[in-house]
């Protein structure tokens, strides 16, 4: 793929994401995905999750978050891997833990397919 091609792949499937719909996600995972999120212990969202499978299950976990604001700022992308920053408030419905600012997304693509993911959180202070 071309460097347009996974920006254009990439902002279609968080679009697709904003609206409810995994469908374009899933599509686009390799089977051998590794899916990370680098949060602190206070997240539901923390961990490493493999595979489809994996990813599926990682998402099944955002019900236990509020996400009220989830605006991207800018998407670049080099070499087949997509950095996206987006501007985030979301609350823990579990103990009311807030985060917000500036998470960072780290997509790998090969061969068409993500084949890794990174979500990096601000830390609170």
């Amino acid at each position: 793929m071309t460097q347009t091609d996974h920006l254009q792949k990439t902002q279609n499937i968080y679009n697709a994401f904003k609206q409810g719909n995994l469908e374009p996600l899933y599509q686009n995972l390799a089977d051998n995905v590794l899916w990370t999120n680098h949060s602190g212990p206070e997240s539901p969202l923390t961990g490493a999750y493999f595979g489809p499978d994996g990813v599926k299950q990682y998402l099944g976990h955002m019900e236990q978050v509020n996400l009220e604001r989830f605006d991207i700022k800018t998407m670049m992308e080099q070499e087949g891997v997509v950095v996206v920053l987006i501007d985030v408030r979301r609350i823990v419905l579990a103990d009311g833990h807030t985060k917000e600012g500036q998470f960072v997304h780290v997509i790998q693509f090969e061969n068409d397919k993500i084949v890794k993911m990174d979500i990096y959180e601000p830390r609170m202070i």
